[in-house]
């Protein structure tokens, strides 16, 4: 198999793609803040707007495949 990294991909009623900084107010707004969804996560809510841009903007902030990563 050759890996390509994340890819975009669309349908009609679907856009899936990586996020980007300017997704921070949304994904803070949507669910990084919300308690009840970050019970179900392995990192804490989001206490504050800026604490998702720093995640979003860290140059280490990518995915990396289960069996490439030693913390997962």
């Amino acid at each position: 198999m050759n890996k390509a990294g994340t890819q975009r991909i669309e349908t009609d009623r679907l856009i899936l793609r990586r996020f980007r900084l300017e997704d921070a107010e949304d994904m803070y707004a949507n669910w990084a803040s919300d308690p009840e969804v970050g019970r179900f996560l392995t990192w804490p809510t989001h206490s504050s707007v800026e604490v998702t841009k720093s995640l979003l903007s860290a140059e280490d902030f990518t995915w990396t495949p289960p069996e490439n990563n030693k913390n997962f």
